[in-house]
């Protein structure tokens, strides 16, 4: 299977590469960061308007799941390693900060979101279905405003195939201020056509209020792409794509041999132009998928957005 290097940073390369492999160097995550330039523009907006610039973070690396499509999983084995935030919050103080800790609710809530509050930072935090509702329940969605917390990122994945979310959060909450953002995956092993448009189905009275449009997080977007690491897969084929997981590289049979039906091409072509700024015009209406695609990543892509929009059947 044909190997490709993620260029975009994942929070095991920022374990990797920043900490050289030592958790004893996530309190000097920050020194590291103005070492290199292009390690600022990694994670560097909180995904909603004004938030348009933000500094990556981490309180923690690694994570006690062990999901089969995520690298971390594999590589930490459940193990967690934590910073002292007394140390590494008021580097950022007055600062938006997108945190990349693969949950950031397993920190110290009681000591961290104090610190927060009283370095006046807005941030983002990943966190799972569970972990946010036990924090909004115990803090409150105004508590935690004021400490900060604008976004939530929840893996959602796929709700046909690997549904993480129980109940949507901010209808269980009421939530007015803080949003949600989904994380969703998609061409996992035994993708269809239908399980896309589901997902986008689900997403679609769940959006983001103010986004930033690009990648995911919005129902029209597919999110990032299944890719299979280390694993041999033969039931589907593989692009040559530069980007793994924000570009797809792996498509599987089920969603190869069905067959589309382009019904709205403007609207399919206006928003990959918002995502992905890619545009087609097809000869004909009506394509067996895997002749459309001709491994080529970028129709690849351009079939999700429109099988989400609606705009392909």
């Amino acid at each position: 299977m044909q190997k490709l290097t993620i260029p975009f940073k994942t929070p095991l390369d920022y374990f990797k590469e920043a900490c050289n492999e030592n958790p004893f160097l996530i309190d000097t995550f920050y020194e590291f960061m103005q070492t290199n330039e292009s390690w600022k523009k990694q994670d560097c907006d909180l995904h909603i308007y004004p938030y348009t610039h933000a500094f990556p973070a981490m309180l923690s690396m690694g994570c006690k799941n062990t999901c089969y499509f995520c690298p971390t999983g594999q590589y930490y084995k459940g193990k967690i390693y934590y910073g002292n935030p007394a140390i590494i919050i008021p580097k950022y103080k007055n600062e938006n900060v997108h945190f990349m800790d693969e949950n950031f609710f397993a920190n110290d809530m009681k000591t961290i979101l104090p610190l927060l509050k009283e370095n006046n930072i807005n941030w983002l935090a990943m966190t799972t279905y569970e972990d946010a509702c036990r924090i909004i329940e115990e803090y409150g969605e105004l508590y935690l405003y004021e400490c900060g917390l604008r976004i939530l990122e929840i893996g959602l994945e796929n709700i046909v195939l690997m549904k993480k979310v129980k109940e949507e959060i901010k209808e269980k909450y009421g939530l007015k201020i803080i949003e949600i953002y989904y994380l969703n995956m998609t061409f996992l092993p035994n993708e269809t056509k239908s399980s896309i448009r589901s997902n986008a189905l689900w997403m679609m009275g769940r959006d983001l209020g103010r986004p930033i449009h690009f990648n995911n997080g919005i129902w029209y977007a597919p999110g990032q792409f299944y890719y299979p690491y280390d694993e041999i897969r033969n039931d589907g084929i593989m692009l040559e794509s530069p980007f793994a997981r924000t570009r797809p590289t792996y498509v599987p049979n089920t969603f190869l041999f069905e067959s589309i039906k382009i019904s709205d091409l403007e609207k399919v072509n206006y928003y990959s132009q918002l995502v992905f700024d890619t545009k087609f015009y097809p000869q004909k209406t009506e394509y067996n998928i895997e002749e459309f695609i001709d491994k080529d990543y970028k129709k690849a892509m351009w079939l999700t957005i429109g099988l989400r929009c609606g705009a392909i059947l």
